[in-house]
């Protein structure tokens, strides 16, 4: 084994190789999934509010003048669509973090799911 370079010891007080230790982590030691994915079911909602506001005013403003074609219709479907299956993914994403907390806890506890 020359060509191979030596192991680093482990610390024995944590039994962390040193390449993992904290230092070396991301500042936050965890992501709330949760809150990753409300903010996406809000961000749907600003984009679906958007979407709406842009259909209302094509419509507002051809019922009272001469119709225009201001907003691309199929755009503006588009854009709803996409804005539902955000904030369904989103809502799902919430779903699923909270049974895999369930399922932690129950580990925790010792109880079989």
């Amino acid at each position: 084994m020359a060509g191979y370079p030596k192991p680093a010891p482990l610390d024995p007080t944590t039994a962390i190789p040193p390449l993992l230790k904290p230092a070396l982590w991301p500042i936050r030691d965890y992501v709330d999934i949760s809150a990753v994915a409300l903010r996406g079911v809000y961000q749907a909602q600003t984009n679906f509010d958007q979407a709406a506001r842009n259909l209302a005013s094509a419509w507002s403003a051809s019922s009272n003048s001469s119709p225009t074609d201001t907003v691309d219709l199929s755009d503006a479907a588009a854009a709803l669509l996409s804005a539902r299956s955000q904030a369904e993914a989103g809502l799902r994403t919430v779903e699923v973090t909270g049974d895999m907390h369930r399922q932690d806890i129950d580990l925790l506890a010792g109880r079989s799911s």
